[in-house]
C-alpha cells in the first residue's frame, strides 16, 4: 500500500490530505499556514505515514510552494510535481468543481499515476534558477528597448544626424557622448579638447568620427533642444547604462550555470550558453536527450 499526500498550494495557507492508491481517505482535508508553524504542523499530522510507502504531491504552479517544497526536501522526503492540467482533467473526469478542500485530495489520487507526476530533488531548485534569470533576462532586454527607443526619439529632435556620425549605435563612446553633452547645441559650444577626451574609449583608441567633425556636425545641425530634453537623455542614458550591466551579470550567471549542466543542446550549431538555458529553465526534460 502506498499512501498519497496532496497538498493543495496558496499564498496564505496550504490544504492537505492523506489516501491510499484505492482512494481511502486516512487524513481529512486539513489547512496549515505557509510559515514553518505550518509546515511543523503538516509534518507532525502525516509523520506516522511517512515511515511507509508514500509520496507528497503538488501542482507545479507559482511560487507559493517554493519554500514548503525546499522545507521538505530538507527533511528528506519524497516530493513530487504534478502538471496542474492533469489534476484538472482528473476534477473534470468526476464531475467536481475547484474546491479547496476537496483539491488536496484530487492532487492525492493523480498521484496514483506515476506518468502524471515528476519527483524533485535539490537540484530542482537549481532550473527554478535558471528559469527566474531567462525571464529576468528578457524583461531587462525589453526594459533596454524601450528606454533606447525614447532616447532615439529624443536624439532626433535635438541631434538628428547624431546616429549617421557613429558607425555603432548605442556602444560606450555614442552613449558616453550623449550623457555628457545631449545635445547638438552642447556639443557645437564645447572645447575641442573635451571632445577629443570624450571619443577616447578602452585602452586609450579612439572611434571613426574625430572631434573635429563631430563638432562640425553639431554646428551645423537643425536639432534643437531644451532642459527638459537634456536631462532625459542624461537620465535615459544612465538607464540604459544600469541595464547593460545587469544584463552582463544575469548573462554571466547564466552562462556558469550552462556550464555546471552541460546541457546537450549545446552541441547543435549556432547555440550559444543564453540559448541553451532557455528551454531547460523552463522544462528540465529538454536536458535529458
Amino acid at each position: 500500500m502506498r499512501y498519497l499526500i496532496g497538498i493543495d498550494v496558496s499564498k496564505f495557507k496550504h490544504t492537505a490530505s492523506v489516501i491510499d492508491n484505492d482512494g481511502v481517505v486516512y487524513v481529512e482535508p486539513f489547512d496549515f499556514n505557509n510559515d514553518i508553524i505550518g509546515f511543523q504542523l503538516f509534518l507532525s499530522t502525516v509523520s506516522s505515514f511517512t515511515n511507509d510507502d508514500y509520496i507528497i504531491g503538488m501542482e507545479d504552479t507559482g511560487h507559493y510552494g517554493d519554500n514548503l517544497q525546499r522545507f521538505l526536501l530538507s527533511k528528506e522526503l519524497k516530493v513530487a510535481m504534478l502538471n496542474p492540467l492533469a489534476t484538472n482533467h482528473i476534477r473534470l473526469a468526476f464531475g467536481k468543481a475547484k474546491n479547496d478542500k476537496l483539491d488536496s485530495v484530487t492532487i492525492g489520487s493523480a498521484l496514483a499515476m506515476p506518468r502524471l507526476y515528476r519527483i524533485i530533488k535539490d537540484d530542482h531548485f537549481s532550473y527554478h534558477e535558471i528559469r527566474e534569470l531567462t525571464r529576468y533576462r528578457l524583461h531587462l532586454t525589453k526594459s533596454s528597448n524601450i528606454y533606447k527607443n525614447r532616447l532615439k526619439k529624443l536624439i532626433d529632435i535635438t541631434f538628428p544626424e547624431f546616429d549617421s556620425l557613429f558607425s555603432t549605435a548605442y556602444s560606450n563612446t555614442y552613449l558616453k557622448v550623449l550623457h555628457d553633452f545631449q545635445s547638438a547645441e552642447n556639443i557645437a559650444s564645447t572645447d575641442i579638447r573635451t571632445l577629443r577626451k570624450a571619443l577616447i574609449v578602452d585602452r586609450g583608441r579612439c572611434v571613426s568620427i574625430t572631434a573635429e567633425e563631430l563638432k562640425s556636425a553639431a554646428k551645423q545641425s537643425i536639432g534643437h533642444s531644451n532642459f527638459a530634453m537634456e536631462i532625459e537623455i542624461r537620465q535615459t542614458v544612465e538607464m540604459i547604462e544600469k541595464i547593460n550591466s545587469n544584463l552582463e551579470a544575469v548573462e554571466k550567471k547564466i552562462e556558469e550555470f550552462s556550464r555546471q549542466l552541460n546541457s546537450p543542446i549545446l552541441a547543435i550549431p549556432g547555440i550559444s550558453h543564453i540559448i541553451s538555458d532557455v528551454y531547460p529553465g523552463r522544462d528540465r526534460r529538454f536536458l535529458q536527450i
